[in-house]
């Protein structure tokens, strides 16, 4: 029996190019757009609502997470048990993101339900009955998460890291607190719904096997929803530029430190957004990266440390973030500091770039296999402004960029002392 040598890597072979299909548009009656993925052999039909609206844009701190977190609980008419048990009876998975930019609102039916489940999930999407009842179980649910968030140093060094980039009127830029929590009304509710599920704030993204009926019921329940006066996005950024300021929140009890090196990232939109992605990838995203062989490999810091970017609203937060071992922390800040001068001066050998080229194409390939995946990547271009072109700009990105546009990317944008410390752990061990 031949046995599979694992001490020799299979060939390299060059992935093959392939162009999106587009998606199929069509625009309601009140001019919500609805954009179809057509695939015969998915009886289970994806819905995604995304509703322009996240918590950049809130009024009081913590109402969107109420006002969408209880949709499913304020049907007229039903209890929330009979809702949940309506949706299980007919085969439903029903679920809600809630982010700095958009909510979105997820469904998966059974295509021979479809028409029985919108026309239900409307009676609580469109015009909701909020009441007490739930607002005080959601109160006490969150306060305890809060309470529980508040002992995790992740927690508070990501918290730390919005109020120290964000201008400080932002409500987004501030922890939330449990004055908060107890502050929310159903009138609140009625408010922040009423102002963000609108037809002018909403797309729609479905996939599967889709017919004419399956666009009829999509026009039935959401064709006749009102506009609303538009969404402005808010100052974001804080007026003093925060660069090399370092923000330490003291965790006696921690045996680890968390910590994240932060600066304003550029906007998806930026021209050197993509080649950028390249420098991110080979700087700290995947486990090969720069930042792993050096904090895990080779000193055994931390058991993973990862970069990126966080876009949100029309530009991006660029961080470095990790868990190390609390009497390490200041020497895990040192290394990560010198990755960032190393890209800076010495050029990335070939061999080197050609792997992280390699890897990144097959992950970007993998983001758009499946209808499902392809609809998801899709509903995020879409956000950001761009199509389904961007695939090949992206491939074509990362094929072309060369060691001497890492190193100009990183003298241009990883100089160390632009970057924001925070750290959330014993600071003294």
């Amino acid at each position: 029996m031949h046995l599979l040598n694992r001490k020799t890597p299979p060939d390299r072979q060059p992935s093959s190019p392939f162009v999106l299909e587009t998606p199929h548009l069509r625009r309601l009656s009140n001019h919500i757009p609805c954009y179809s993925f057509f695939n015969s052999r998915l009886e289970l039909i994806h819905f995604l609502l995304r509703v322009d609206g996240g918590t950049l844009y809130e009024t009081r701190k913590g109402i969107t997470s109420a006002t969408f977190s209880l949709l499913n609980e304020s049907a007229p008419g039903h209890t929330s048990a009979e809702t949940e048990d309506f949706l299980d009876y007919h085969g439903t998975v029903y679920k809600v993101s809630i982010g700095h930019d958009y909510v979105d609102i997820q469904f998966i039916i059974p295509k021979q339900n479809v028409g029985t489940v919108l026309e239900f999930v409307t009676r609580f999407l469109s015009t909701p009955k909020f009441r007490e009842e739930s607002l005080v179980l959601y109160r006490q649910r969150e306060i305890q998460n809060l309470q529980y968030n508040d002992l995790k140093s992740t927690y508070i060094a990501k918290q730390n890291m919005y109020a120290a980039l964000l201008h400080p009127d932002l409500l987004a830029a501030r922890r939330l607190e449990e004055s908060d929590l107890r502050a929310l009304s159903v009138q609140d509710m009625e408010t922040c719904h009423s102002k963000v599920f609108a037809a002018n704030h909403i797309k729609i993204f479905v996939a599967g096997h889709i017919d004419e009926d399956i666009h009829d019921a999509i026009e039935r329940v959401f064709g006749n929803l009102p506009s609303v006066d538009g969404l402005s996005c808010p100052r974001l950024w804080a007026t003093r530029s925060p660069e090399g300021q370092v923000v330490q929140t003291e965790m006696p009890d921690r045996v680890q430190s968390s910590l994240i090196l932060c600066r304003k990232g550029l906007p998806y939109l930026h021209p050197d957004r993509r080649d950028f992605s390249v420098l991110t990838t080979l700087l700290g995203g995947y486990f090969g990266s720069r930042l792993m062989q050096n904090l895990r490999e080779t000193h055994g810091y931390t058991y993973g440390v990862h970069c990126s970017h966080h876009d949100i609203g029309d530009a991006s937060i660029f961080y470095i973030k990790t868990e190390v071992n609390a009497d390490k922390t200041e020497d895990a800040l040192l290394q990560c500091r010198k990755e960032l001068s190393r890209l800076q001066t010495e050029l990335v050998p070939e061999e080197e770039l050609d792997t992280v080229k390699n890897y990144m194409i097959g992950s970007w390939a993998r983001q758009v296999d499946g209808t499902i995946n392809y609809m998801k990547m899709y509903a995020f271009w879409f956000s950001v402004g761009v199509d389904e072109q961007e695939y090949g700009r992206r491939l074509e990105s990362i094929s072309q960029i060369t060691p001497e546009r890492v190193r100009t990317l990183a003298r241009s944008y990883l100089l160390p002392e632009r970057f924001t410390t925070v750290v959330a752990g014993k600071i003294n061990p």
